[in-house]
């Protein structure tokens, strides 16, 4: 994938984050793509991709993505990104946090994410 292709599905997936619609974050992986956070346990295939994106939507619904960067090198690649959420305390309270992380990306043959591991730290 060359530069162009891959900025333009990094944008796309940013996009489709920040209008908070699951199906099109899931449409930029392939049907058998997979995502997982720090090591979590991975969605797998689009539909259960989906479901995780809109869990973390319902979870999170002001939650905004900023695409810091994006680079890759044949079908990997490396997004970087940060995010601003508001998080609710167990007493109720809530509190505005921005993180940074970044995702590395494989990438299918179509120009879909085939694997997306996502990397970040609250602390």
């Amino acid at each position: 994938m060359d530069a162009h292709d891959l900025s333009a599905l990094a944008q796309r997936y940013t996009d489709a984050w920040n209008a908070h619609d699951a199906a099109a974050v899931a449409a930029c992986f392939s049907e058998d793509g997979s995502f997982a956070a720090n090591n979590g346990e991975p969605a797998v295939g689009r539909a259960a991709v989906q479901a995780a994106m809109q869990r973390y939507f319902d979870a999170y619904p002001d939650s905004a993505l900023t695409m810091d960067e994006v680079r890759g090198a044949g079908d990997r690649a490396v997004f970087l990104w940060t995010a601003d959420v508001t998080a609710k305390a167990a007493d109720g309270t809530e509190q505005n946090i921005r993180f940074g992380g970044w995702d590395e990306w494989t990438l299918s043959p179509t120009g879909q994410l085939r694997e997306s591991l996502g990397n970040y730290s609250l602390t």
